[in-house]
């Protein structure tokens, strides 16, 4: 959005893209604490779902928000960068599709991998995982709160925006 010269939703993406990315870091960051370590891969987990329910939702709903879809936060910036790309030419829209889809396909691969799949501690008799305390859960259902509401105020960050952008001096 920015190389299209479209400065306020490149912002606005940012923006959606915070909660949606931080909301899946810490979720990751919850499935690690939940196996006893500091790092997991996705080659370390699956069959998450039951274990971990509050984490698992707040994960879709991230996922969901990071691929775009329709009422998220990450829909109305996505779509912003989308239309600024079809209205400078087919080549830009293309990439911008081909880079949306692709980022729907790793997410939810992941997704799957980690919370549908089979686990491979079950097959070793591991511990069995858990959900993280409120310290650990609380934040991340508030960021998954905002992937799910944030796009609501596209308008009003995109008026913060040019509005703070009239105020710069030229030099900046």
């Amino acid at each position: 959005a920015l190389g299209l010269g479209q400065v306020a939703a490149s912002l606005f993406h940012l923006f959606t893209h915070g909660f949606f990315k931080a909301a899946l870091f810490l979720c990751v960051g919850n499935i690690a604490h939940a196996l006893g370590r500091s790092t997991a891969g996705v080659d370390d987990v699956g069959g998450m779902r039951k274990a971990m329910p509050v984490t698992y939702a707040c994960f879709v709903a991230a996922a969901l928000s990071l691929a775009g879809v329709w009422p998220l936060a990450g829909f109305y910036s996505k779509d912003a960068i989308l239309d600024a790309a079809w209205r400078q030419g087919g080549g830009y829209a293309a990439v911008g599709l081909l880079i949306a889809a692709a980022s729907a396909f790793y997410i939810f691969r992941m997704l799957f991998l980690t919370f549908h799949g089979e686990r491979p501690q079950q097959k070793r008799g591991g511990e069995s995982p858990h959900e993280a305390g409120p310290a650990m859960f609380v934040p991340v259902v508030f960021l998954a709160l905002g992937a799910l509401a944030v796009g609501f105020l596209r308008r009003e960050v995109s008026n913060l925006v040019l509005f703070g952008l009239k105020g710069l001096p030229m030099g900046i």
